[in-house]
């Protein structure tokens, strides 16, 4: 084979050096030292520990605001609970009196009746306080005493041993004020039945007007303290009536032995304070005079008998079940704050890893751009227009030829190929602008007129905008071509595994994002049990007290037993729906499912309903009864949960008295929405287009996620969500797929 001629040597003048042209046609990336990605590192520890003092703070306060909230609605209950039972206890002690005066006017009307006559019929009389007496199984004795204060008739009177009145109280007001009415003395201890009782009285007259003598009736106190003891008020709680200068008359439980502390006077300050100020009714918190237990009392003054009924509940009692949702509230929050300490752990460790890779990355970065510059192979980067943008030194080892000789003339890569070999080259650079790769085998004449084989792989170079930018060439003898091409799928390997842990550590990122969503809706949810289980509860109490009432009075029976243990058992089912509804809403779906979009968002409602209530916010559904949608059920729960709470807290950051909630369901061939709207005074227009990003809020310990994570989920359902102002509030705009 004839040599083919050697091309002529170069006689250019210098030309700019191959780096110099490179980077003035192309930007190099510049990778962070060492030094830059353990700043960074620090940095992002600083950050990351200021964000979880942050989430934990946050929820500490929460739990501290959600506790002290349950500590003053449990006061709250438990002031109207007493008021409650004063009111009771005063209807039934005006009832009783008004009925034992009842009797003592029917036996003043017989007596006059016979006195009129000319003499009193002893066995009349005595059947007429008989018959009384009988109809008034609260009291001791129904008996008359003549102006001597000697008592004469009445059941249970012996007439051998006669009992004298005169040193009583009742009997001196009645014989010397003749328009004295109902008297309601002060307790006695009776002398023929000898029991304590408060004595209400009634003066008898002659014909002519003067003094006859009294009928008097004797009220057990122990009925007093049995009717006490019927209602609940506790293990410390206390019920007690009092005289007008506030002197003791009953009490439940009593203090001592039976009637040792009738008439004493040892009562509260803020209590005396009340009372000098003239007010008949009242509820206040203070340390009882009598033990020095913290109760909070109800008290009402009765205009006849002129007396005062307190209810004392202690607040060790009422105050029970909220110590208990303390230490379980504080036991979450404990949980949680080592959830996020290892979680912080966890992500630090893995950011560590991620710097660590960087790190390796930038040291691979200068060390194949050392072996681009001192590489044994033969490479280049021709432009679109054949010129030379890069080519590396090792080109004047394999070629005999310079970097400034190629540089200079574009034209002699083409005349240093063996002319039998040009062909080949042509149809390959044809094709070099389309393929992922191309390679060729050709020879070449190197500058001292050696023969070499060249094995020679290019791949076509784009810019970000698609922009065709050349090809970069490799050359390198035979033997060494699949050692080069090993070398490349190795690497390869390496990059797509590390882009798939790093997808994978973004997937996990975000369900963390997720959970710490859930984490804080937690308190909000325990809330919401509070209130959905104080309802039931106090059913359940008064339901217990009927019960115990219908026993003591005698009317207790087998259809009142049936009655009452079918009200329990539907209190205690609802409360144990309550919790299901609950569980069920931390239970996350796995696969979209088509579900009824009114009957999830009542479900959702049932949940926040009795806060809502609370806080005497109205919610109305219109429309949609049947409009099926389909999705992640109890994800779009906590994004209703979310727009629901953001609207409730708005109403009562701005003391909105008469809150708001419409909610109107629609749908057209595709797409079904969700319409909330609220009356709180609608989103700022500066901050509204900011809303939905993460980590933005305007609450002063919000965190900024519950709208980030709720335009997320709407997203991974293939919805959307979006906000706007209208009308005296903020409207939301839910839109997901129609179900099948």
């Amino acid at each position: 084979m004839a040599q083919p001629a050697l091309p002529p040597e170069n006689t250019t003048p210098r030309q700019e050096s191959p780096k110099e042209r490179l980077s003035e046609r192309f930007p190099m990336v510049v990778w962070r030292r060492s030094s830059d990605a353990a700043g960074s590192s620090s940095a992002f520890l600083r950050r990351l520990v200021i964000g979880v003092i942050a989430i934990n703070l946050f929820v500490c306060a929460l739990a501290g605001f959600w506790l002290n909230h349950g500590r003053l609605q449990d006061q709250a209950d438990a002031a109207t609970a007493t008021r409650n039972l004063a009111q009771i206890l005063e209807q039934y002690i005006v009832g009783v009196v008004g009925k034992v005066d009842l009797a003592l006017l029917n036996v003043v009307d017989e007596y006059d009746h016979q006195a009129a006559k000319g003499a009193i019929d002893a066995r009349a009389l005595n059947e007429q306080l008989a018959l009384q007496q009988a109809h008034l199984p609260e009291i001791i004795s129904l008996r008359v005493a003549d102006a001597d204060g000697t008592v004469k008739y009445g059941p249970g009177v012996a007439s051998g041993t006669p009992v004298n009145i005169t040193d009583r109280e009742y009997f001196r007001r009645a014989r010397d004020d003749a328009q004295s009415g109902l008297i309601v003395a002060k307790p006695v201890f009776a002398r023929i039945s000898k029991k304590w009782a408060i004595v209400l009285a009634r003066r008898l007259n002659r014909p002519d007007g003067s003094f006859a003598g009294v009928v008097y009736v004797n009220l057990a106190l122990e009925q007093l303290s049995k009717t006490f003891s019927s209602l609940e008020v506790g293990k410390l709680g206390i019920i007690s009536l009092r005289d007008a200068e506030l002197g003791l008359v009953a009490r439940h439980p009593e203090l001592g032995a039976p009637g040792s502390a009738i008439g004493q006077k040892i009562v509260s300050k803020k209590l005396q304070e009340l009372v000098a100020a003239g007010q008949t009714s009242g509820t206040y918190l203070t340390r009882a005079g009598t033990d020095g237990i913290e109760r909070t009392f109800a008290f009402r003054r009765l205009s006849n008998p002129p007396y005062y009924i307190f209810v004392g509940l202690a607040t060790e009692d009422y105050l029970a079940e909220w110590r208990n949702s303390a230490v379980n509230a504080l036991a979450l929050v404990a949980l949680f704050i080592l959830t996020t300490l290892i979680s912080s752990w966890l992500l630090y460790r893995a950011w560590q890893r991620q710097v660590t890779v960087v790190e390796a990355l930038a040291r691979e970065e200068t060390r194949f751009r050392a072996m681009a510059d001192y590489t044994y192979d033969w490479e280049y980067w021709q432009g679109p227009n054949l010129e030379i943008i890069y080519m590396t030194p090792s080109c004047e080892r394999i070629t005999g030829y310079s970097q400034e000789e190629f540089m200079a003339e574009p034209g002699l890569l083409d005349r240093i190929i063996h002319p039998e070999d040009r062909h080949l080259m042509a149809e390959h650079l044809s094709d070099a602008t389309y393929q992922d790769e191309a390679t060729l085998d050709f020879r070449i004449v190197r500058r001292d007129g050696e023969i070499c084989w060249i094995a020679h792989g290019c791949r076509a170079v784009y810019g970000a905008d698609d922009r065709f930018m050349g090809r970069r060439a490799s050359n390198r003898e035979i033997s060494d071509r699949k050692q080069a091409e090993e070398g490349l799928r190795l690497l390869s390997e390496t990059l797509d595994q590390r882009v798939k842990e790093e997808i994978a550590k973004n997937i996990d990122q975000e369900r963390l994002l997720i959970q710490q969503s859930r984490l804080a809706a937690m308190g909000e949810m325990i809330s919401n049990i509070a209130h959905q289980w104080r309802q039931p509860l106090n059913a359940l109490g008064l339901l217990l007290a009927n019960i115990k009432d219908a026993n003591d009075y005698h009317e207790l029976d087998t259809a009142l037993i049936d009655e009452s243990t079918a009200k329990g058992q539907q209190l205690i089912q609802k409360m144990s729906t309550t919790i299901d509804d609950f569980r069920n809403f931390f239970k996350p779906n796995k696969l979209k499912e088509d579900f009824r979009l009114a009957e999830t968002i009542e479900q959702t409602l049932e949940l926040i309903g009795h806060s809502l209530k609370n806080h005497n916010i109205a919610v109305q559904m219109t429309g949609g009864g049947a409009i099926q949608v389909n999705g992640y059920p109890n994800e779009f729960s906590q994004v209703l949960l979310n727009v629901l709470n953001n609207a409730k807290d708005a109403m009562l950051e701005r003391q909105v008295r008469a809150g708001s909630i419409e909610i109107s369901l629609e749908q057209d061939e595709k797409t079904a929405w969700v319409v909330i709207r609220d009356n709180a005074g609608g989103i700022p227009d500066d901050i509204l287009p900011k809303i939905f990003d993460p980590y933005f809020t305007t609450k002063e310990k919000g965190t900024g996620i519950g709208l980030y994570m709720s335009k997320m989920i709407m997203e991974h359902m293939n919805g959307t969500i979006e906000a706007r102002n209208v009308g005296e509030g903020a409207e939301f705009l839910l839109r997901l797929p129609q179900g099948t």
